[in-house]
């Protein structure tokens, strides 16, 4: 089944697609669909993010999908390697929103601190840490 459509033009199918990610049994089917990679595509368009509640909430829930599945080795490679994603980060990490921001930082920490120590080579070897740090510093030093 594609979801992307669903994801695309659904708030409420991203919560349960976000719900479902949740769910051990359903990650394979989730990571087959390319549920991360439409994840980053639909936050890289500028017209989703923060123009209403219900664009606030979709956002939430696409990145708490990202969040959940980013525990696999595939999903965490691709965020660590898509050009797009520190753009993404950056523009989360920067939401007038303070839940947003903690959202970011959490899929940051899943994906720096992944179990796999080839993603951990990968995050080290990668300009995500870097290009993302100034920024890391700031949001947290506002959260505490």
């Amino acid at each position: 089944m594609n979801v992307h459509h669903l994801m695309e033009s659904k708030e409420s199918a991203c919560w349960i697609i976000y719900l479902l990610s949740c769910c051990p049994e359903c990650c394979e089917a989730l990571l087959s669909n390319s549920v991360v990679s439409r994840a980053v595509n639909l936050l890289g368009q500028r017209e989703i993010f923060m123009d209403s509640d219900i664009k606030v909430s979709k956002t939430t829930a696409l990145v708490r999908i990202m969040g959940n599945l980013s525990i696999d080795n595939g999903a965490a490679e691709l965020l660590l390697t898509s050009s797009s994603v520190v753009s993404v980060l950056h523009m989360l990490l920067t939401s007038p929103y303070l839940h947003i921001q903690r959202e970011a930082l959490w899929l940051i920490g899943n994906v720096l601190n992944h179990p796999s120590v080839e993603i951990q080579l990968l995050a080290k070897n990668s300009n995500f840490e870097d290009t993302l740090e100034p920024l890391l510093t700031d949001v947290i030093s506002k959260i505490l």
